[in-house]
């Protein structure tokens, strides 16, 4: 039965209005909690404490802002929801008005359907991916000034510049060693890339013919097509890894190590001019874009119309560490040294997840100190209208407005018939019936910051006091295990979604639900007849609703046609 489906309308539509509701409570609780947040931050920049910059106010500022907007669309959507309970209460009435006409049929629909479905698409994809060199060996030596010759298992002889990049360099972890002489060295990450793109076209064609309905279309069609397009960038970075039980890295200008694990079980030197360590970040950027319309057909014409439209995008930044560990760490910098994001220490295992067991030394004419973000940053928005229209045409329903009138009044002469005719010939006409809208525009931003990392020990910056110091170390964290610093998670929603009946518009629309309600009204008085006569069954319901369905349709006649 058709009025099954229109009370779980209403039960829906109840539940998203007590969903609405609930939504701007928890929005209002998130807001008070992000504005806690954000003055947090500000009192933590002009204490001068923690990890804070400027820049970190500035953007949740926005982001807080943006929430606040917020506030007037939960309100709307609560009035939306509001809305879409009445129109789906109206829609269950007229549903219910019509199985009280119907009563014949025992207010059961049957029919058929046919649906084509069509979907073609198209995918293009470009893949590289690194492969890492393995370098194995008890002791691992590399040379890049001039010509050298060391009694080590493997030597590799170079021109001034050693780049290593996405290798992994492994040498006996009891008592081997990696000795590395260059005047500058590079040791970096390789990078996978991946770039993705594809375009979808969906085509529907679905007609279907019933028995009965709440309408009076009993063949009805649809026709619809959406099409969509989106595209992936990806960057992903492979460190290169160098392990020994000793390591000694020696260059006389610059040395580089971004997007690196060095791990030494014992001793792990480094002398440079300039020494630069930075973390490294994976990539990854995605959009996608769709739109699509429908239309609907019955036996009176066009009886709706459809339109959505949507986008995202998302934007991702992750960081992936560097770090440099052994179980003594011992670090000399004739000029300056930059750490981004990196983590350099001694601990009692060697390695980076070890405690710290302040066995760093580290000395340097300047040293600055920088955080690296990661980062997500995902909206997306979409918006789709849906109409649904009526044809008011009298005719359909008798020539003068009512199928019973001839049957109660044959007495109407000609001229009469044909003025009321005349008359509803110039009322024909398509009127919207029903409109909804949905409409989302949804935000999440989250950044986290990496921390330059120096484990304890003895740090010696010789410039630190100077009026003219180029050092930095605002942002340097000395714990090892503390590393990240959550800044701001924000999500932001805005949306409208509901319907509306517009027969609530107008007066003749009320009176027509105004009726409806009367007809409903009807199934309560069979019921109350069949308990009150003993009768009961199926059959004998519908034949009590028929009859005073016929009873209020004859009266209605008799006053259209005797006014």
């Amino acid at each position: 039965m058709q009025i099954k489906p229109a009370i779980e309308a209403v039960k829906k539509a109840k539940q998203n209005l007590s969903k609405a509701k609930d939504a701007y409570s928890e929005y209002k609780q998130d807001l008070v909690q992000q504005q806690a947040q954000l003055q947090a931050l500000k009192d933590q920049l002009q204490a001068d404490t923690g990890y804070i910059e400027q820049i970190d106010i500035d953007e949740m500022s926005e982001l807080v802002n943006d929430l606040q907007a917020d506030k007037k669309y939960y309100q709307a959507n609560i009035a939306l929801a509001t809305s879409s309970l009445a129109a789906k209460t109206t829609a269950l009435i007229t549903q219910v008005a019509t199985a009280t006409a119907s009563s014949g049929t025992y207010g059961f629909n049957a029919g058929i359907e046919l649906d084509i479905d069509t979907l073609e698409k198209q995918l293009n994809s470009q893949q590289t991916k690194s492969i890492a060199s393995h370098l194995v060996a008890n002791n691992i030596n590399i040379n890049a000034n001039a010509n050298a010759t060391a009694n080590a298992n493997t030597n590799v002889n170079a021109n001034k510049t050693t780049t290593i990049v996405g290798s992994n360099l492994q040498a006996n972890t009891d008592n081997g060693q990696i000795n590395i002489n260059a005047q500058n060295l590079n040791i970096l990450s390789s990078q996978d890339t991946s770039n993705t793109e594809s375009n979808t076209d969906h085509k529907n064609l679905n007609v279907s013919y019933s028995v009965y309905g709440a309408t009076s279309d009993s063949l009805k069609g649809s026709i619809s097509k959406d099409s969509s397009t989106s595209n992936s960038q990806q960057t992903k970075h492979n460190n290169a890894s160098l392990t020994a039980a000793n390591i000694n890295l020696n260059s006389t200008q610059d040395t580089l190590i971004k997007g690196a694990n060095l791990h030494a079980t014992n001793q792990l030197n480094i002398n440079s001019k300039n020494l630069a360590v930075s973390s490294v970040q994976n990539k990854h950027k995605a959009k996608t874009r769709s739109q699509g319309a429908s239309l609907g057909i019955g036996g009176s014409g066009v009886n709706s119309v459809g339109f959505h439209q949507a986008k995202s995008d998302k934007n991702s930044k992750t960081v992936l560490l560097t770090s440099i560990t052994a179980k003594q760490v011992n670090i000399t910098t004739q000029d300056h040294t930059q750490l981004t994001g990196s983590l350099i220490a001694a601990t009692d295992t060697g390695d980076k997840d070890g405690n710290d067991n302040g066995q760093l030394s580290l000395t340097t004419n300047s040293l600055s100190a920088s955080s690296l973000n990661t980062t997500s940053n995902n909206k997306s928005s979409s918006i789709g209208f849906d109409i649904a229209l009526s044809n008011n045409n009298p005719a359909q329903t008798g020539k003068n407005g009512n199928t019973t009138t001839n049957n109660i009044n044959n007495t109407n002469n000609t001229e009469k018939n044909n003025k009321t005719n005349k008359t509803n010939k110039t009322q024909n006409s398509t009127s919207i019936n029903n409109a909804s809208i949905n409409y989302t525009n949804n935000k999440h931003n989250a950044k986290t910051k990496v921390l330059a990392t120096l484990g304890n020990g003895n740090i010696q910056i010789a410039d630190i006091n100077q009026s003219n110091s180029k050092s930095s170390t605002k942002l340097l964290n000395r714990d090892i295990k503390d590393t990240e610093v959550d800044i701001y998670n924000i999500a932001s929603h805005k949306g409208l979604k509901g319907e509306l009946d517009t027969r609530l518009l107008t007066k003749a629309g009320r009176v027509k639900i105004a009726e409806d309600i009367k007809k409903s009204g009807m199934i309560a008085s069979a019921i109350k007849q069949i308990v009150n006569t003993d009768r009961a069954g199926l059959k004998n319901f519908f034949s009590e609703v028929n009859k005073l369905n016929k009873t209020d349709e004859a009266v209605k006649a008799k006053i259209a046609n005797n006014p």
